[in-house]
């Protein structure tokens, strides 16, 4: 880059000083040390002036109330490459973060500074400071916090080791001031006050581009291998920067300059590029869960959470209508109609999945039993689209898919960090795309945990019967329906149900539900941080729990269907229930077919032979691993007590039995 004397400041420095590897130090003298709480060692001044490498907004909020003026440099781990798109995307990122603080309740205080002019932002461009620098004046008069302390709770608590130090010379206030203002002025870009405290984000604007608006900056793309391991990017940053990478030139080594004239540029593409976005979430609703102050908003509209009885009795009557309608199908009408259920109430549960994940996470819990993936998959006829339409029109009123073509790792991951609360809905998908996004997808544990994010939507796919393999690692974290009935084609033509429960429901059963499961939620949290670490709370029981009770209270007859019932994160997820199709499959050939299987009960083993390779592979596939299966060609060997237990058969028909 170069300031306005047109020098160059390179931004790893040249190649000179690197080979001399020069570093400023500054001489101390210890004389004393003491136990202090954080407000004695900060309080008293009436200027702060901050560099820091991470921070926390709760931490920020009562430290900055302290002073009138602060001024904050925002340093950073995550720009490794150089890359012009990485640099806008950190940035962006921050800026994004910033305004969500600030919109938040307890941040009036400083969104009340920032408008006035007291507290000013700064952001970084360059992989360069790793400081963590305090400098406070006024009041006592001057004073230096320094050493291994960000800003946050979590440094400045007492719970963890970190190493901090303070100087009250003025000598010293004096040097450091320097090297901030140093530190200031060579790599770090203002963030405008009108970017944060503006109510909508401009997608196609960064502190970088109006610096470079006034001067040229140079951004020199190195290899910088020990940072390139260090670095842990969020998944955030990194579906910016993929998005970006687009519009943006990237080079693994060389120099990228930027103008006022390729600002203007870049910031058309993006804009495009938000369009697009927009388009492919179809102006997706944004529902956003406050389990504090137990509110839920649509749009940015609070949602009344006590709707009229007469309200309520219209959607649970037209709900259970529907449901009923799965009778008219063709198979096992009765469980698939419970399997829907099943599905209604994971998806009812879904918004509250991100809150109960981030918990989860920061109190070393497991995430497992929060699912935000379901799979929807069988007979092509089987009802699925019109299930899922019906579902999402109780929730918020409106008809949401996307077409299964739209489902890419990097479109999901995009979407996610757009879509607040409400199911992504993926219809259609073929097997195909299925196979080659939604593992990496589904098996993304760390998605929204790295960056507190506690609104994400889950994401539902609907797939027909040619996704007939769901791998152990996807079953575990994915809510599953299969669907094995459906209706001819003169049959779905000729009814009208669809149509006329769907131009009729209202969402005053969801409302109804959300103001509920608010409720309880504090309770659930309270568990999951319990530091008597037992079973993780059970949101999908809970979920139950409140759905059956509104049906009971405003059911228009006397008895409640058998399908709505109390449910656990055992119907999701035990091996029984979640593969009844193999199981069926299995007792169905064996009844058919006795002599495919072999037993030998000295080595207390099972030989399945399915007569086709493919067969077997699928089959083998989606075996528990207790079963310790082996697939030789055609045939399937297991565990014979396993087997007999999963499978509920004990094989006593065997073609030919080894003694």
């Amino acid at each position: 880059m170069k300031d306005d004397a047109g020098s160059t400041i390179s931004m790893f420095g040249d190649e000179k000083s690197h080979a001399r590897s020069l570093l400023s130090v500054a001489k101390l003298a210890f004389v004393d040390d003491s136990e202090v709480e954080w407000r004695e060692l900060f309080g008293g001044y009436s200027s702060l002036k901050v560099v820091t490498y991470s921070s926390s907004v709760s931490f920020m909020q009562d430290l900055f109330a302290l002073f009138d003026d602060v001024e904050v440099i925002l340093g950073s781990d995550k720009l490794v490459q150089g890359q012009v798109q990485e640099v806008v995307a950190f940035q962006q990122v921050t800026v994004s973060e910033i305004r969500e603080m600030l919109q938040r309740k307890s941040s009036a205080k400083l969104f009340e500074m920032v408008q006035a002019g007291r507290l000013r932002f700064l952001v970084s461009r360059e992989h360069l400071s790793h400081e963590k620098l305090f400098l406070l004046s006024g009041g006592h008069g001057t004073r230096v916090v320094m050493g291994s302390a960000n800003m946050s709770y979590m440094a400045f608590s007492g719970r963890q080791r970190e190493n901090i130090c303070y100087l009250d010379d003025t000598p010293a206030y004096d040097y450091y001031l320097y090297r901030y203002e140093q530190l200031k002025a060579s790599c770090f870009d203002e963030i405008d006050k009108a970017s944060v405290v503006d109510d909508e984000e401009d997608i196609s604007d960064a502190p970088v581009f109006r610096t470079a608006a006034k001067k040229v900056i140079v951004i020199e793309s190195v290899e910088h291998p020990e940072a390139a391991r260090e670095v842990k990017f969020t998944l955030k940053l990194e579906s910016r920067k993929r998005a970006l990478s687009a519009i943006i030139p990237s080079k693994d080594r060389g120099r990228v300059l930027i103008n006022a004239d390729e600002v203007k540029i870049i910031r058309r593409h993006i804009r495009q590029m938000q369009v697009e976005v927009a388009s492919a979430v179809v102006e997706h609703p944004r529902l956003i869960l406050d389990v504090d102050e137990t509110t839920a908003t649509l749009n940015d509209k609070q949602l009344d959470l006590s709707p009229l009885p007469n309200e309520l009795t219209s959607d649970v009557s037209y709900l259970m209508e529907y449901m009923d309608g799965f009778h008219q199908f063709h198979g096992d009408t009765e469980e698939m109609t419970r399997r829907y259920y099943a599905f209604v109430n994971w998806m009812f549960a879904s918004p509250f999945m991100a809150i109960m994940r981030d918990t989860a996470q920061r109190n070393h819990r497991t995430v497992y039993p929060y699912p935000v993936f379901g799979l929807l998959y069988g007979k092509s006829k089987g009802g699925k689209t019109s299930f899922l339409e019906t579902i999402i029109m109780l929730m918020v009123g409106q008809k949401l898919t996307l077409s299964g073509d739209k489902f890419t790792r990097t479109n999901i991951n995009d979407l996610k960090h757009t879509v607040q609360g409400v199911p992504i809905v993926i219809d259609d998908l073929t097997s195909q795309r299925f196979n080659t996004h939604a593992p990496e997808v589904i098996k993304n544990e760390s998605f929204g945990l790295a960056e507190g994010n506690r609104n994400y939507p889950a994401v539902v796919i609907s797939a027909n019967e040619d996704v007939n393999v769901v791998l152990p690692e996807i079953a575990r974290r994915t809510v599953t329906c299969h669907i094995q009935a459906g209706r001819t084609t003169m049959e779905i033509m000729r009814s009208s149900l669809v149509q006329r429960v769907q131009a009729n429901i209202g969402t005053a059963l969801y409302r109804s539900y959300l103001g509920r499961m608010l409720k309880l939620m504090p309770s659930l949290l309270d568990e999951l941080k319990s530091e008597e670490h037992g079973n993780p709370p059970d949101i999908l029981q809970a979920s139950s729990l409140v759905l059956k009770n509104i049906v009971e209270e405003h059911t228009a007859t006397t008895q409640i269907p058998d399908y709505v019932r109390l449910l656990s994160l055992e119907d999701y997820f035990d091996d029984q229930k979640t593969r009844r199709s193999l199981i069926e499959h299995v007792n169905n050939d064996y009844r058919v077919n006795p002599k495919s299987f072999t037993i030998s009960r000295h080595k207390d083993e099972l030989i399945y032979d399915t007569r086709d390779q493919h067969t077997a592979r699928r089959l083998f596939k989606e075996l528990p691993e207790d079963l310790l299966a082996k697939q030789m060609q055609t045939k399937l060997s297991m565990n014979l007590t396993k087997a007999q237990e999963f499978f509920g058969c004990n094989f006593s028909r065997p073609w030919y039995t080894f003694r």
